[in-house]
């Protein structure tokens, strides 16, 4: 996500390359659609001009829901299919979410960018301004899914009893939480399926039609 903690736990912000300076200034609309794909506004993957600072707050909504959800708000492996969910601006709502992030979410993931919220606002929200007691989740069952099992095994190159004892061991690590993600997706009835790590960015060409990037089909 280009957030990065140090050993203080300071959040440090990196990642600048694709950050654009208008010569026109704040209020000057931009051209080149550019970023990774699934943080991308709808006004991106359309390929019209857009102004920056809304086409941020989508992303910002977009890294909210990922933080809050633990998944993504639009998503697929079909670039085509990623795009027309992101120009319908459909998402689930899990119900551990309050009130207050249900909101803030639904302000900053505005299909239209001049309904969403601006900054100035968005400071001043309440789920922002005020203090909320820290949400504490447990899992509701402690039995461990074989599908997600067998596949977190066979991505780490490991047996299924050795990968029982790992993910049992509730250490709440990248390992704790792939198991999770693994089991959320299964319950939406989803492909269970890891990928290797590989960049997520994915250019934008100008004036697209269609959500299509540069060397993928329609």
């Amino acid at each position: 996500e280009n957030i990065l903690l140090d050993e203080h736990h300071n959040v440090k912000i990196i990642d600048f390359g694709l950050c654009a300076k208008p010569k026109g200034g704040m209020d000057h609309h931009l051209y080149t659609p550019c970023g990774s794909a699934a943080y991308a506004a709808p006004e991106l993957v359309s390929g019209k001009e857009y102004l920056g600072d809304m086409a941020d707050v989508w992303s910002m909504g977009v890294l909210l829901y990922a933080l809050l959800c633990g998944y993504l708000p639009f998503d697929d492996d079909s670039i085509t299919v990623l795009c027309k969910k992101i120009n319908a601006g459909k998402y689930s709502v899990p119900p551990w979410l309050s009130p207050e992030s249900i909101e803030i979410i639904d302000q900053l993931l505005q299909v239209n960018p001049m309904r969403r919220i601006s900054m100035r606002h968005l400071l001043n929200h309440p789920w922002v301004c005020q203090d909320g007691k820290p949400v504490i989740w447990k899992p509701q069952s402690q039995e461990i899914d074989e599908d997600c099992l067998i596949e977190l095994a066979v991505f780490k190159g490991t047996s299924r009893s050795r990968m029982i004892n790992m993910i049992t061991e509730w250490k709440y690590d990248y390992l704790t939480c792939t198991y999770f993600l693994l089991l959320e997706k299964k319950k939406k009835g989803l492909l269970l399926r890891l990928y290797d790590a590989r960049p997520l960015l994915l250019p934008l060409q100008p004036k697209s039609l269609d959500c299509d990037y540069a060397g993928v089909p329609p």
